[in-house]
């Protein structure tokens, strides 16, 4: 993943200089972490006791997760 980081700091280096003096940039995570999104979808108490509950209905859905992050 280093090296993916290390190609989007580029290209945003590369944009840099043409939009100086033309626009405002705002430099973000643009989506959220893994954790977070099995929060947003589930909610924190449910999450929760879903790990505990259903640890496989909680590791299919970190799959799911991890899978559209990949993707993305």
């Amino acid at each position: 993943m280093v090296g993916r980081k290390q190609e989007v700091y580029q290209a945003l280096d590369a944009q840099l200089p043409q939009a100086q003096g033309t626009r405002g940039l705002v430099l973000d995570q643009n989506c959220a972490s893994f954790t977070e999104m099995a929060f947003r979808i589930r909610g924190y108490e449910q999450f929760f006791m879903d790990m505990a509950l259903d640890p496989a209905g909680t590791e299919k859905l970190l799959d799911r997760i991890l899978a559209y992050k990949l993707e993305y």
